[in-house]
């Protein structure tokens, strides 16, 4: 009885993998494109950020005058610059800081006047002691002046 051979083929040594070469390539594009891309993303971060800064206190602002014409009492918006907070109280509802340093905001309050004060009243009619502006940053380069009027109109 006789046993068949078999033959087996040599195998394929052509695969289809990368070189090292490829791999370096691939890898040094990557790495200028995350380069290029990196500082944009970071700004585009932080301009979000500040314009979200910047409309907490719009609606804050917005918010402390309605409080006091629903009430007929005063409310007081004080800003604290080293602490880069604000605070609000009065008209009969509970007081709250904001902390703009803090996420999800991570701004700074640059400048708060009203008539030379760092405290802002809103009389029980809605009507500012005086009309002001804060300045919310991010950076030297990026910030965002909020304008309170003798009326009481906040716009950015």
């Amino acid at each position: 009885m006789e046993m068949a051979v078999r033959h087996h083929a040599a195998p394929d040594v052509s695969r289809g993998g990368f070189t090292l070469v490829e791999l370096v390539i691939v890898m040094v594009i990557i790495g200028v494109v995350g380069a290029i891309a990196l500082p944009r993303f970071s700004q585009a971060t932080a301009r979000q950020q500040l314009d979200a800064a910047a409309e907490r206190l719009v609606s804050d602002l917005e918010l402390a005058k309605t409080r006091a014409r629903a009430s007929s009492q005063t409310v007081t918006v004080a800003f604290n610059r080293s602490a880069e907070s604000y605070t609000i109280s009065g008209g009969g509802g509970d007081a709250f800081t904001v902390e703009l340093d803090e996420s999800p905001y991570n701004a700074l309050i640059g400048t708060a006047s009203f008539g030379g004060s760092t405290t802002l009243t809103f009389n029980g009619y809605g009507i500012p002691s005086s009309s002001g502006t804060v300045v919310v940053k991010f950076s030297s380069s990026q910030k965002i002046t909020v304008n309170l009027s003798a009326s009481g109109e906040v716009t950015r």
